[in-house]
């Protein structure tokens, strides 16, 4: 063992032994999971370690035997401890970086101040490849993660220690590492692949596998509620156990509880059949199972294998299974059955169950156990085969799988029949495979399934790539193609369950004519079916035997009478009828989600068949649920009811994009330009409104895209748009349908132009408006419509009527005489407009500033004069004002308005002369003082200075 490795064990049984000091050192010492968090039993990292201390240690195992372990220990000096602190899981990663790289400290302490410890990207490594010691302290900080699938790997070479966390992420440890005084929960997975300690602990409420132990483990004065999943060692100390706890593992296990067992065989090689008689208690842990077991009284199976087994049988009749027959009541927990081949070479066997048949009455429980990676060939021979009252599995795994059947007897991993039940809970149905042969005459297997029950309740459990594929040729006859290929039950419960990638594809070509029918339901085939909570994804059902009427319907489920709430459905497909569910029954569908669902043929997302002769009454209700981007080649939701009354209740569900059969019709106007508004109308219509909400259409709006842009939501259609380009192309979709309405929009170019303006005060100008048009780049001439002007806004209209003066359009042209008044100056604005027509719509033009010419006058004066006064007299300023005509003067006295005569802060312009009275302020001080005049007129504006002169 290399030196840290015995460092590392050391420590952890320094850390053992004085745990298990302290809680002996006292009867009444609490175990409670408050105690185990709350009190510091742990021992913390030593600076001294004594070297070469050999320590014996007796612990006493759940089978009674004893282990000495020797655990020696190595002497390090640890000098120059250094402090550093930490906010977030990036400086806590960062910090191994510079501590690998530091050569003087050997001792480290990190502080997690309080802060944000999220983990963001999926894999993150704290490596530090130095023999030294590393406390990490948690402060009580919560150490989560973004995603369920975010790591942080230790990587350590000497020892790293936590205190004090609450880890909420998945965690691998590839070096040395302690745990103490922290809460592990809501993991899929904690693991430890070299050294791991962990002291006065909660390990609880893991998502997914649990704790993986691939090394050496210890474990404390801990609350174990988890799964615990072993193929190293891994010593049990001192510990409580929550309802929750499983322990699973080929490894070595050292524990100190203990189970009374009226007969035990451990560690042996059952090659011979063992028959256990009634009333007898059996447990066989850690044995190797190759031969037939029949129990009659109570028999556990703990961490055993029966695996890596080739059985042939050749003889003709009934053979009842290969392994285990179970009269009585048979638990099997922690095993492991993989890698056998069954193979029935004859085609008139039959095999009550080729791993398992549970007979007359008795009660088998499956507990942790692995059934992977085997083989059968034969006929009405499902692995395992249930007679019992009551089935149980618990945390199993059945998984690739492989079967081949030659006949059209049901064939399944599990068959239960009868008023009998099968419970499922925690386990995991992955990539088990159905491969059905045909002979001649045309027999094929019925109903293979991973589960076929007559009542049957699974919750908690996923289904995955289990396929039934069948891609020969054969002849028509009778029986049936597989359908519920995950499930097959009469009456079934799901809750909180998984439903991925499983499916049926059969590309069957039968010639002839026979009673069969097709495959359904890609996941599940019911007759009674309750669905709670749970996920149905790309689940498919597709058959082509072109003689059946119901082949390839019910993508994910397949039902008669169903339940179906709080469930997703997503991405599942059916060749025919649909995608999500088919039913021809009675019928709740609640609360559920059901996204990208795919049908070839009717019903996108659900099927209802609800003119089956053989029923008497329908009840239908579809409430609460949305459905979004579901196709097919007609409606989303199909209720075939010919006619027959029904019970119906469909309201509150919400549509996006669905495959609906509907109609849209858009009203295109006909003159349409670039750059002007047009308005749009249209018309929807849902062809089978008996299928949908009553108010299906209150929700609907309609999107409408120029290009592939959308440019607008709208509620109803009735909308305007305004044209760039010359052509364009309008679409228009109902936000609940994937219909789309598709138009070419041609527009014109319409330019209309009011040309440069030059005027001269008093004399007439003319006003010249330009229109052309041009389509499809040939130019129109313009004949027809009237033009009028305005001037800052106001329209030019007769002096005398009041009228509009208009000028006709001639040659494109429309032209007005105008007498410029003196109004005008170069900052008047005069635009044109075109009142439009029944071609042509109304436009207004450019806007021009005129050049303005002013006619020859007298030249004009403006200035004021100098004044003297004295304080506080009164005085008069003279502004000269020679051929301004109108305007206004504005007075300024150091800097302050000088109000005229009437009390206004200007004086109008009407002679030569403008005079203001000014009292001279009686603060003034001898000294001269600015006199400023301004002029006003429209734009023009003049300015004069004097000087004010005060005695």
């Amino acid at each position: 063992m290399k030196n840290n490795m015995k460092i590392f064990l050391a420590l952890a049984l320094a850390t053992v032994l004085i745990l298990v000091s302290a809680v002996n050192a006292t009867d009444s010492t609490d175990n409670s999971i408050d105690n185990i968090i709350s009190e510091e039993t742990s021992t913390p990292v030593s600076s001294v370690i004594k070297e070469e201390t050999p320590i014996k240690e007796k612990i006493e195992t759940n089978n009674s035997k004893r282990i000495t372990k020797t655990i020696k220990t190595k002497e390090n000096t640890k000098s120059a401890t250094k402090t550093l602190t930490v906010n977030d899981y990036q400086e806590l990663i960062s910090t191994s970086t510079s501590i690998d790289a530091d050569s003087e400290n050997n001792d480290y302490i990190i502080n997690l101040n309080e802060g944000t410890y999220k983990i963001t990207i999926k894999n993150n490594y704290f490596t530090v490849q130095k023999d030294i010691t590393i406390l990490i302290e948690g402060n009580n900080q919560d150490l989560t993660a973004s995603a369920m699938n975010r790591i942080l790997y230790y990587n350590t070479t000497g020892n790293t220690t936590i205190n004090y966390a609450n880890i909420h992420h998945q965690t691998r440890n590839n070096g040395n590492l302690i745990i103490n005084n922290t809460v592990i929960s809501n993991l899929t997975v904690i693991q430890n692949n070299n050294n791991l300690i962990i002291n006065n602990s909660v390990l609880t409420n893991f998502t997914g596998i649990g704790f993986i132990n691939n090394g050496e483990t210890i474990i404390t004065n801990s609350m174990l509620n988890c799964i615990i999943n072993n193929t190293g060692t891994i010593t049990i100390k001192n510990c409580t156990y929550g309802e929750n706890y499983i322990y699973d593992g080929t490894g070595t296990l050292i524990s100190d509880y203990n189970e009374e067992n009226n007969k035990i065989i451990e560690n042996e090689n059952i090659t011979t059949p063992l028959t256990i008689i009634s009333n007898k208690n059996y447990e066989i842990i850690n044995s190797n199972i190759t031969a037939k077991i029949s129990n009659f009284g109570n028999l556990t199976l703990v961490n055993c294998t029966l695996s890596n087994n080739t059985m042939l049988i050749n003889n003709a009749g009934i053979f009842n299974t290969f392994l285990l027959e179970n009269n009585g009541n048979m638990t099997i927990l922690d095993c492991v059955i993989e890698n056998n081949t069954f193979n029935l070479t004859s085609t008139t066997i039959d095999c009550n169950g080729a791993i398992i048949y549970n007979k007359n009455n008795a009660t088998l429980v499956l507990n942790n156990t692995r059934v992977n990676n085997n083989t059968h060939i034969g006929i009405q021979t499902p692995f395992i085969y249930n007679l019992g009252v009551i089935s149980c599995f618990n945390n199993c795994i059945f998984t690739n799988n492989n079967m081949q059947c030659y006949v059209n007897k049901p064939y399944h991993l599990s068959d239960n029949l009868d008023e009998f039940t099968l419970n499922i809970t925690n386990s995991l149905f992955e990539n088990n495979t159905f491969k059905i042969k045909t002979f001649t005459v045309g027999l094929r297997a019925t109903n293979s399934s991973v589960l076929n029950a007559t009542n049957l309740t699974v919750k908690n459990s996923r289904f995955t790539n289990n396929k039934h594929i069948f891609l020969e040729p054969g002849v028509g006859g009778g029986g049936e193609e597989p359908s519920g290929i995950a499930i097959s039950a009469t009456n079934l419960n799901i809750d909180n369950c998984t439903f991925e990638d499983n499916g049926l594809i059969s590309k069957h070509e039968y010639t002839g004519s026979g009673g069969g029918s097709g495959g359904t339901g890609g996941a599940i085939r019911a007759t009674n079916l309750v669905v709670n909570n749970s996920r149905f994804t790309n689940n498919v059902a597709n058959t082509t035997s072109g003689w059946d009427s119901i082949l390839g319907n019910g993508g994910a489920i397949s039902v008669v009478n169903g339940e179906i709430y709080n469930s997703i459905f997503e991405e599942n497909k059916a060749s025919r009828k649909g995608a999500d569910i088919y039913s021809t029954g009675n019928l709740i569908i609640q609360n559920n989600t059901f996204t990208n669902s795919y049908a070839t043929n009717t019903a996108s997302s659900i099927y209802l068949n609800a003119y089956k002769p053989d029923l008497t009454q329908f009840n239908i209700i579809i409430t609460n649920n949305t459905f979004n981007n579901c196709k097919s080649s007609s409606d989303t939701i199909v209720i075939e009811q010919e006619g027959r009354e029904i019970n119906k209740l469909i309201e509150n569900n919400i549509y996006t994009n669905d495959r609906i059969n509907d109609e849209l019709i858009l009203n295109i106007p006909e003159n349409i330009y670039i750059g002007e508004t047009i308005t749009i109308t249209g018309q929807y219509t849902i062809n089978n409104p008996q299928c949908y909400d009553t108010d299906i259409l209150e929700q609907n709006k309609f999107n409408v895209y120029l290009g592939d842009e959308l440019v607008d939501t709208i509620d109803n259609l009735e909308f305007t748009i305004t044209p760039a380009d010359a052509n364009m192309i309008l679409t228009v979709q109902p936000t609940i349908s994937q219909t789309r309405q598709t138009v070419m929009i041609h527009a014109s170019t319409l330019n209309f132009t009011l040309e440069d303006i030059t005027a001269t005060i008093g004399e007439t100008t003319q006003l010249t408006a330009q229109i052309t048009v041009t389509t499809d780049d040939t130019e129109i001439e313009v004949n027809t419509g009237r033009v009028y002007f305005k001037v800052n806004g106001k329209i030019l209209r007769d002096a005398e009527t009041g009228r509009i003066i208009y000028a006709d359009v001639t040659e494109n042209t429309a032209t007005l005489d105008h007498k410029v008044p003196k109004t005008w100056n170069i900052d008047t604005e005069v635009t044109a407009v075109f009142t439009g027509n029944d071609d042509l719509p109304q436009k207004t033009s450019n806007t021009v500033n005129p050049t303005i010419t002013t006619p020859e006058t007298s030249e004009t004066e403006f200035t004021v004069a100098d004044t003297t006064a004295t304080a506080g007299s009164e005085v008069t300023i003279t502004v000269t004002t020679k051929n301004l005509g109108n305007g206004k003067v504005v007075l300024k006295v150091n800097g302050k308005t000088v109000k005229a005569d009437d009390g206004k802060l200007y004086a109008k312009v009407t002679a030569d002369m403008t005079s203001f009275t000014y009292m001279v302020p009686k603060t003034y001080k001898a000294g001269d003082y600015t006199i400023t005049a301004v002029y006003t007129s429209g734009a023009a504006r003049l300015e004069a200075d004097a000087k004010l002169s005060v005695e």
